[in-house]
């Protein structure tokens, strides 16, 4: 663009090389919007990543932590079989058969209600506004690009789902349609 309105200015086409210059300030600010998107989306994926870290860091203490508890829980539910064998107090009622299942029960009790917790926690991650947000994004990155292809009057074909990278090709001349 800056070629073109150097051109034509030097050419004596003061209203082509307006339009020009019109267009370079135009994609200049956008370019300058654009980076500081960016910026942000960086900014903002950074403190996902910390995010995500120290939730994973927290998740690896609690597994660790159940896992010296249930350790010790078996541990303390053998010494009290033991103790009650050794100890003659075995008996039809609440014997040490009763009382390992009620032990066995309890255990089962928390652990079903660990796993529904973490169910929830998980169901409840609201993912929308991240998907929102790269939405956002897409829709002014398209703006963007019709914006800059209007103004270098370059004809974009349709859009197919998948952004490509491909330099546009620039004509000079009358646009033409492509069916």
């Amino acid at each position: 663009m800056r070629a073109k309105t150097s051109a034509n200015l030097r050419a004596g086409n003061r209203g082509a090389a307006g339009q020009y210059a019109l267009r370079l300030q135009t994609v200049s600010r956008e370019l300058e919007e654009n980076r500081q998107q960016l910026e942000q989306a960086e900014t903002t994926y950074k403190d996902l990543l910390k995010a995500r870290d120290v939730a994973v860091g927290s998740a690896r203490a609690k597994i660790e932590s159940l896992k010296s508890s249930i350790s010790d829980l078996k541990m303390k539910k053998a010494m009290a079989e033991l103790t009650e064998m050794a100890s003659g107090m075995i008996s039809n009622i609440g014997g040490s058969g009763d009382t390992l299942d009620r032990l066995q029960t309890m255990v089962e009790e928390e652990r079903t209600k660990a796993a529904g917790r973490a169910r929830v926690a998980r169901d409840s991650m609201d993912m929308s506004g991240v998907q929102l947000k790269e939405a956002e994004q897409n829709a002014l990155a398209d703006q963007a690009l019709a914006d800059f292809a209007a103004k270098e009057g370059i004809a974009l074909e349709p859009a197919t789902g998948a952004a490509s990278s491909e330099t546009p090709v620039k004509s000079m001349g009358p646009q033409t349609e492509k069916n």
